[in-house]
This record gives structure tokens, C-alpha cells and sequence, in this order.
């Protein structure tokens, strides 16, 4: 508290002397700069800044403004700013307090010291500084009492003295001198104490009461002033070498103009609330904004308004729509107001509201309300020109042909009609009907007219009066129609963007990033051939070459554009249409266009063409396993990256966002300024991020990329493959020799065993034919037996097959698991096949004795087991929630078969990726087998349990194969009963009920 209180006592005794000092003149750069109205933004502690008190503001080699606050060093790129603590460059304060440049590289120094270097984005603390600025970093201390940014104004008996890198300056009364090393190089007498000394572009000025004189590498020389200036206040930026006065609340930057003479350029306003609290300023020329560092007021941002504006205060209604251009340059609206040809603006105070309203070529105004069309009369008043059948929509003026084009709404059974009113005549001379409302008409060369209707184009040959209908619903409210190049139109349309129109080809213009340009009015074109479009959300500039070549192209981005709002100077974002004539340019080359709150006003030509600064940054990326740079190699293991950009915004072509894509992506998208690009999950590979944005009107763009890899796992590697193969070979070459040695060994044994099995063979046969002999005396139950067994393995078997033909060929990458599942299935198809064997007889004999409690758990494992194989060679997710204590007294035999069935049923018809689910129903007491399959149509569900009810003579529609058959068969021995049950779209559940 008592510092802020000794400082604000030394901004008392500053002002004190600067009251005191000579006058100089106040420079006029235009004669009407005085009306020039400034933007003014703060940036305060409330969601930007760190903290308001900012001491100094400095601009970096890619357009990123820098501030020095009492809390941390901040970075702007004209919409956010990114903040760094001392925290984080490990400093014992975090007040910071003045820049300076060298070569490439900005400097700051924080109140305990500390120096920081500031290049290509990077903020590092440093041990020493460049030696031009280590020789006077002391004068950019508060140590010396250097006010207002690198000015010093002595105490009472002390000297001026100023420090550049090469040379530092002295005056005092009666002498200038400049010393180099310790050694004085020149010394000039003069009687008087100067009442200013500034360093500024190379060269020092000395002013005295009534002389200036400039020191640049030689003898001072005196200069004669351009202007003189009363000044109140100087500033100078040390790091961007910019020299302020401000006089009369207005701030002026002085420049030398090449031959030591200084000019001065108004570049805005003090204001009133942070008088005498500037610490620091610095002007953008690029974008013509002023920035001014203050205390407790944040950081202040100007621009320079290129729109002027007319209030409606004249007592009429609100809203501007349509506007017209009458005799003697008179601008007239719909709502009442006039505007002379020198801005002047008065009212006819209507009594009623008009929409559309047109001039005629002889000077008569035409408006409408209702069902009338009201023609103005000499005495300003409105009288009815004619009446209509039903209430007018709009008007358009024809003056090819001198014809007033009114559209009106249908009335009752009277269609949509289009009346010709002919001027010369002042009657109706024919009616059209056009099935739609007119909105607005484009009347081309020849007979050729375009209609826009709330539904679409009509294109109308007048000669021939036919009418051909083009776009319908998606184009929706077309509001204008406007001609680009010879059969290239641009449509605006009313909550479905702009279009172009070539022939009957129809291509919409992609949206901005808002998508503000999906509710646009109409276009004016200007002397440029730039193209204006104002909309419900500002207003959009394209370049009009780029917007044709854009609907020849194939090309995908929108093309580079400025948007202005309410930041640009504008009196609202919302533009009003609605009507043929939306805008009128008077004479003067300004444009008048309608708003919801009065008349924007503006000279398109006199707005610049600015250009995005080109620098794109990735400021970090890092992912899951930290933080790593261009070109990294990352581990199998990531699963995130996330890269962070930095960009600049800082003039008037807001909107434009920069657009990503990795190299395998085929469609880029838009990436918010300043956010943070993430992908998850993936794959190993090579990978290349690309930026761009478009930085002008000349097509131009910035692009950079950034790489990375994501290594596979060491098992997925090249190597790794060619080391397994060696492997494998050496391993085959062991193999046959050890086998071709044990051959040796083992031949002459076989061949003794050759005779005694050929006698056993033979007997064999002579049993095998008595087998044969009494086979054939076996009943039909035993070939059912058969053919039970072999549907049960079947699909077991085709698994296997298909596994074990994928290891041989090697087309799989997962060896170790794939036998692993061999096994299993094998062991589990061996169990199966042992448990029927060992039974004896088939369960379809009669083996009611048999029946017995069954653990329902045990045995669904077993079948899971069994198909788990080929369920994951499919992806289908399989689950069992059958739980461990639920018995049930049934046959095992006959059960195994059946849920063996009903499970293979369910991976043959469940599609890759689906799921099977096993589960137990408690109360209902039943086990039921759910798929994600392609379901059955309730007459398919009649027909399956029709045939699972038992009745075996149906004929289904649907083929039935024998397991369903013979579950049939089998489930009225268990005393079990089947059934199926869901629709065509959510698969099917199997259910197994105990009676």
C-alpha cells in the first residue's frame, strides 16, 4: 500500500513538470481525424489478465503481444492470453517490470532482478544478457527513477542521461555529451537546461525552450519542428522504439521521418477513467491498434472504426428492412427516414409500416401495405396506385422492360400471383401464377428471369412464360440472387447458407465457423470487386475472384474472408433484408445497409485488406506417457496425444480457425484457436499432423506439420518376425536331423514288427467282417445315433480345421493362443465323445432310470468351453450368469445335447461381433440362451416351436435342420420342454423349461 501510495505522488510531481514544459504544436493528419472513432477494449483480471496493474507491453517476431503485470508474465494472441508464473521459470518474483530487444529475442526483468529471454515462444530465465543491453538494463530499473517507460526527468540539479547499446547521452545545463567506453566523443555547449531528452530511431533529441536540436552519430544540428506541440506527457517504448506524446487526451505516435524530422500520427484516445495511470504503450501498424499498459486498469486495446452509423431516433419504428435511392441522391427507408446526399438525415413520420418499397426510373417512390401499392406524391404523401386480390409480398423494379414486378400471397382459392404494373401506364397490364411466394427477382440478360420464393428458384422465360422450378427445399427462403460471372450466381438464402447457381447446378458455400453465414440478407459488391454479406451474426468480406474459383473448384475450405461485429465498430451484429433493395450506395461511395437499430454506414474501399500472421505453433505435445517433441518415437503402450496450438488473431479477420488432419484422415477439420487437439487409441504406425489456415486475400496459406511414431509391440516387429523365422528354421533343420538318426535306429525294429502286425491285420479283418455282418441287423435308432454324434461335432471339427489350416499356412499372428484354443476344444470334444461312448447307449433309447440332479452350471461351462474357440474367432462376446447352486433333476446326457444344439445354433446365426448370453431365469424356472442374431418374424417363431413342440409332420416355411428335430425328439425324455421366442429385429432367445 505504501509503495502504490509513492508512486502515485510521483505521477503527481511528473505531471506537475510535464505542465511545465514548452508547447508543441498538435499535428492534423486529416481534417476530420477529430471525428475518428476508436474500439476500445480493456483486458482486466476478470478472465484474461493475471493482474491490472501491467507495466509494459511488447510485440515478439511472430505477432504475439507480451505484458509485463505485477503477477506473472502473459502472452497474447489477440483473443487469450497464456500466462507464466515464476512458479514455473523457477524466479523469486513474479512482478514483472520492463522489455528490451536484441536481434531476435525480447527481454524482461522482474523486481528481484531475474532476466528472461523470450524467443521463438520459449521463456527461459538466463544467467546475463546481450551486451548492448546489459549496459543500460540499470536505466530500465526503478532504481534511477525512470518513469513512464525509459524517460527519465531529473531531479532538481541533476542531469539528463540516457543509455543506448553503443552510447549513452548526458545533458545538462549548458552542455550536450555523448560518452562511448568512458571516453566523451563529442560535447556541444548550449546555455539552458533542456526540458526533454528522448532516445528514439537511432538518434537522441534535445529540447530546450526554444530550439531542438538532434544528435545522430554527429555534432547536434538544430531541427525545425513540423508542428508545435503543448504536450502533457511523453512515453517511449524502448523495445519496439516507438516515441508517444499525448496532448489534449489524445495520444499521437511521433516518428522521424528520415531526415531527423519528426512527424506525429494521432493514434487514440486517453481515457478518462485511466488518465495518468499509462505505464506503457505500443502501437500495431499492421492492424492499426493501440495498446496501452496501465495501473489497476489492465491492458487497453483500441482500433480505429472504419463504420459510421445513423440511430433511428426520429420517432418512427425500429426496424430498418428495405432501402431506396430517389432524385437528387435521397436515400429513403422503409420505415420513414431520409438521408441527403451529405448524410443529413429527417423523417416523413409514417403513420404505417412498410416492408419492401422501390424507385421507379422517373423518381417516384412505390410502396406497399396490405393489399394497396401506394405511389409518393409531390407533396411526400402516398396514394394508392393500385389494389390487389390479395396481400403484397414484394416489389421489384424492372427498368429493362419498365415494368414494376409486384408478388402477393394466395388468397383463399387465388394462387400465388406476379403482376406486371406498367410504370408508363400506371396499370396492371398481366398477372402470372408462379406456385410459390416471390421474394426477390434477378432480372439477367435477354428474357430470362430468376424468381426466389420461400421454396427455391424459379427460372422464368418471359418470351416463352415458362417456368422451371430449381433447388426447392434445399435452398429453402431464397432472399437474394446476385450475379457473379456470366452464368455463376450467388443465392442467399434464410437459415440454409449461401449457394452458388451454374446452369441448373447447385453448390452450397461451406459455412464459417459460427455458421453466421447461414442466415445472410443479400450482397453488395464494391470498387474492389470485394464482396459484402450481411447477415443475422456481422458482416462477411470475400474477395470476389475467390469465391468464383471456388465454385469452379473441387476445392472443400471456405475461402479466406474479414468478418466485422460489434468488436469492428459496428451497431449491431444483426442485419436486416427481407426485401429486393436492401442497401443503397450514395453518392459519395459509402453504402447505407438496414439493421434491427438503425443505418450502418461505411466506404468498403476505405477498410483494409489485412492478412492473418502466417506463424502456426504447437506449443506441447504430450501424451499419456508425457510430454514429447517433432519426430518422437512412442511406446506401443500410448493410448493419448494431445497437442496444444498457438496462433495469432490480432486484426480484423476474425473467424478463421486453423483446419487439422492426420496423414491418414481424408477430410481436414476445424480447430478452435488456442485449444488442444486429441486422439485416443492409435494404432502403431507413422504419423504426420498437419495445420493450415489461409493468411489472405491472395490465396495463400500457412501450413507446418508435426511427426511422431507409434512403435508396435516388440512381437509385431519386423525383427522380431525374421528372428522368429530363423528360429523356426534352425529348429525344423534340428528336428529332421535328430528324426532322420532315430530312423536309422528304429527301421530294422519296424520291420520285424511289419510280420506280426500283418498277421494281426488279417485278423482283424476276418472280425471286422463279422462286425459288418451283424451291423447291418442294428435298428434305425442306432444310425440316429450316428448322425446325433456326428451333427454334434461337426461344427467343433470345422472350427479345428479352419484353426489348424491358418496355423499351417501362418496366416495367423497369434500362435501361442491359437493352439491354446486347439487344445481346448479338442480336450472338450474329447470329453463329449468319451461321455456318449462311455454311456453305452443313446439317450434317445429308453433310459429313464437315468434321470438324475445335474449341476446346470458344470455342464454349460463344458459347452462354452467347447465353442469358445470358434465364438472369439468371430468376436463374439460370450457370458454365462448361471449360478454354481442351481441343480436340476433331468437326464445329463440328453440336456448336454441340447444346449450343445442350441449354442451352436447361436454362433452359426450371430454376426461377427455380436454377443451370446447364458442366463438363468429363477422365478420361471428356466435356462434361456440369448443372441444378437438376425432374429424371426412371428411366423417363423410359430413354425420353430411348432416342430420343438413335438408335432414332426408340420411342413415350416422356414428350413428347420435336424438339431431343431431332434431336440424335439429328446426333450420330452428329460421332461424338459423348448421353445423360442423374440422379433425380427433383436434376435432370438432359446428357452429350456422343467415341467
Amino acid at each position: 500500500m505504501g509503495r502504490l501510495l509513492k508512486i502515485n505522488l510521483y505521477l503527481i510531481k511528473a505531471s506537475a513538470l510535464y505542465c511545465s514544459m514548452f508547447l508543441l504544436s498538435v499535428p492534423i493528419l486529416v481534417e476530420a481525424q477529430h471525428d475518428s472513432r476508436y474500439i476500445t477494449t480493456f483486458y482486466t483480471d476478470e478472465g484474461t489478465l493475471p493482474q491490472n496493474n501491467v507495466r509494459a507491453v511488447a510485440k515478439d517476431n511472430y505477432g504475439f503481444l507480451w505484458v509485463c503485470t505485477e503477477n506473472g508474465l502473459s502472452r497474447f494472441d489477440g483473443e487469450l492470453f497464456a500466462t507464466i508464473n515464476a512458479e514455473e521459470l523457477g524466479l523469486s518474483s513474479n512482478r514483472f517490470r520492463y522489455f528490451a530487444r536484441s536481434g531476435d529475442a525480447l527481454y524482461a526483468s522482474n523486481a528481484s532482478g531475474d532476466f528472461i529471454e523470450i524467443k521463438d515462444l520459449n521463456v527461459r530465465l538466463v544467467d546475463d544478457l546481450p551486451l548492448g543491453i546489459k549496459k543500460n538494463w540499470q536505466d530500465l530499473t526503478y532504481r534511477n527513477k525512470l518513469f513512464y517507460q525509459d524517460t527519465k526527468f531529473p531531479e532538481k540539479g541533476e542531469n539528463w542521461r540516457l543509455v543506448s547499446e553503443d552510447y549513452s547521452w548526458e545533458a545538462g545545463d549548458g552542455f550536450v555529451r555523448q560518452v562511448a567506453n568512458g571516453d566523451t566523443v563529442l560535447h556541444h555547449t548550449q546555455p539552458g537546461m533542456p526540458k526533454l531528452m528522448v532516445l528514439s530511431m537511432g538518434a537522441v533529441y534535445v529540447f530546450y525552450q526554444h530550439e531542438y536540436y538532434v544528435v545522430n552519430g554527429g555534432q547536434p544540428s538544430v531541427f525545425p519542428l513540423s508542428f508545435d506541440f503543448n504536450f502533457a506527457r511523453v512515453f517511449w517504448n524502448r523495445a519496439e522504439n516507438q516515441l508517444f506524446f499525448i496532448k489534449n487526451e489524445r495520444i499521437y505516435l511521433v516518428k522521424n521521418d528520415g531526415e531527423n524530422q519528426l512527424q506525429a500520427q494521432e493514434v487514440g484516445r486517453e481515457l478518462e477513467e485511466a488518465s495518468f495511470a499509462i505505464n506503457s504503450m505500443f502501437y500495431d501498424e499492421g492492424v492499426s491498434t493501440l495498446y496501452q499498459a496501465t495501473n489497476s486498469f489492465g491492458l487497453i486495446k483500441q482500433q480505429k472504426s472504419h463504420f459510421d452509423f445513423l440511430y433511428n431516433d426520429l420517432g418512427v419504428r425500429n426496424v430498418f428492412y428495405g432501402l431506396g435511392m430517389g432524385a437528387g441522391g435521397m436515400i429513403h427507408t422503409s420505415s420513414g427516414m431520409r438521408i441527403d446526399a451529405g448524410g443529413k438525415a429527417d423523417t416523413l413520420n409514417y403513420q404505417l409500416w412498410f416492408n419492401a418499397l422501390e424507385a421507379s426510373p422517373d423518381g417516384r417512390f412505390f410502396r406497399v401495405f396490405d393489399n394497396l401499392l401506394l405511389c409518393k406524391n409531390e407533396n411526400n404523401r402516398y396514394d394508392t396506385a393500385h389494389i390487389f386480390p390479395g396481400r403484397l409480398l414484394s416489389l421489384n423494379m424492372d427498368t429493362q422492360r419498365n415494368i414494376l414486378w409486384v408478388g402477393t400471397d394466395s388468397l383463399g382459392d387465388d394462387p400465388f400471383k406476379l403482376y406486371a404494373f406498367d410504370l408508363t401506364d400506371n396499370d396492371v397490364v398481366k398477372s402470372y401464377e408462379t406456385k410459390g411466394t416471390v421474394r426477390t427477382m434477378h432480372f439477367s440478360e435477354g428474357s430470362t428471369v430468376y424468381i426466389g420464393t420461400y421454396n427455391g428458384i424459379i427460372r422464368w422465360d418471359v418470351t416463352s412464360e415458362v417456368f422451371e422450378k430449381i433447388g426447392g427445399k434445399a435452398l429453402g427462403e431464397v432472399r437474394y440472387i446476385h450475379r457473379l460471372d456470366n452464368d455463376l450466381y450467388l443465392i442467399n438464402t434464410y437459415g440454409r447458407g449461401l449457394f452458388f447457381l451454374n446452369q441448373d447446378k447447385l453448390r452450397p458455400l461451406p459455412l464459417d465457423v459460427g455458421a453466421f453465414l447461414r442466415f445472410s440478407h443479400y450482397v453488395i459488391e464494391d470498387e474492389r470487386k470485394m464482396i459484402w454479406i450481411p447477415t443475422n451474426r456481422g458482416l462477411f468480406q470475400f474477395k470476389k475472384s475467390d469465391l468464383i474459383n471456388f465454385a469452379q473448384s473441387t476445392q472443400e475450405h471456405l475461402p479466406f474472408y474479414q468478418y466485422f461485429d460489434r468488436t469492428s465498430g459496428l451497431i449491431t451484429n444483426e442485419f436486416n433484408g427481407g426485401c429486393n433493395l436492401c442497401a443503397a450506395k450514395a453518392s459519395d461511395g459509402q453504402w447505407y445497409l438496414p439493421t434491427m437499430n438503425g443505418l450502418v454506414v461505411f466506404h468498403p474501399e476505405s477498410i483494409p485488406l489485412h492478412a492473418i500472421n502466417p506463424y502456426i505453433f504447437i506449443t506441447k505435445a504430450v501424451s499419456d506417457e508425457g510430454q514429447f517433441s517433432h519426430n518422437a518415437s512412442l511406446s506401443h503402450k500410448t493410448s493419448l496425444v494431445e497437442f496444444t496450438i498457438a496462433a495469432t488473431q490480432m486484426g480484423f479477420s476474425l473467424g478463421h480457425n486453423i483446419k487439422a488432419k492426420l496423414n491418414n484422415q481424408s477430410q481436414w477439420f476445424d480447430v478452435a484457436q488456442n485449444k488442444a487437439i486429441r486422439y485416443i487409441g492409435l494404432p502403431p504406425g507413422n504419423y504426420s499432423l498437419q495445420l493450415q489456415r489461409p493468411i489472405n486475400f491472395n490465396g495463400e496459406t500457412s501450413t507446418i506439420t508435426f511427426s511422431f511414431t507409434i512403435m508396435p509391440p516388440i512381437w509385431k516387429t519386423k525383427p522380431f518376425f525374421v528372428l522368429v523365422f530363423v528360429g523356426f528354421l534352425g529348429l525344423v533343420f534340428m528336428v529332421v536331423k535328430i528324426r532322420t538318426r532315430l530312423f536309422r535306429v528304429k527301421s530294422e525294429t519296424l520291420e520285424r514288427m511289419v510280420d506280426d502286425q500283418t498277421m494281426h491285420l488279417r485278423g482283424l479283418v476276418k472280425d471286422l467282417k463279422n462286425l459288418i455282418r451283424q451291423e447291418k441287423g442294428l435298428s434305425k435308432e442306432r444310425e440316429r445315433v450316428v448322425s446325433i454324434l456326428a451333427h454334434d461335432v461337426r461344427s467343433p471339427l470345422r472350427f479345428l480345421t479352419f484353426l489348424f489350416n491358418e496355423i499351417r499356412l501362418g496366416k495367423t499372428d497369434r500362435l501361442k493362443e491359437d493352439i491354446d484354443i486347439a487344445h481346448d476344444t479338442c480336450a472338450n470334444l474329447h470329453k463329449y465323445v468319451e461321455d456318449i461312448l462311455t454311456t453305452g447307449k443313446h439317450p434317445g433309447e429308453e433310459q429313464i432310470e437315468l434321470l438324475q440332479q445335474v449341476k446346470l452350471n458344470h455342464l454349460v461351462m463344458q459347452k462354452v468351453n467347447l465353442f469358445r474357440g470358434l465364438a472369439q474367432q468371430k468376436s463374439i462376446d460370450m457370458s454365462v450368469e448361471v449360478p454354481k447352486q442351481v441343480s436340476v433333476f433331468t437326464n445329463r446326457n440328453i440336456l448336454s445335447i441340447v444346449v450343445h444344439n442350441l449354442i451352436d445354433n447361436a454362433i452359426k446365426y450371430t454376426p461377427d461381433g455380436g454377443q451370446i448370453a447364458i442366463g438363468w431365469n429363477e422365478a420361471m424356472n428356466q435356462l434361456e440362451v440369448r443372441d444378437t442374431g438376425r432374429g424371426f418374424s412371428e411366423k417363423e417363431l410359430a413354425d420353430i416351436n411348432q416342430v420343438l413342440s413335438g408335432d414332426l409332420t408340420a411342413s415350416p416355411q422356414l428350413n428347420i435342420g435336424g438339431g431343431m428335430k431332434m431336440i424335439s425328439e429328446l426333450s420330452q425324455i428329460a421332461e424338459i420342454k423348448v421353445f423360442v421366442k423374440g422379433n425380427a429385429k433383436k434376435g432370438v432367445t432359446f428357452v429350456v423349461e422343467w415341467l
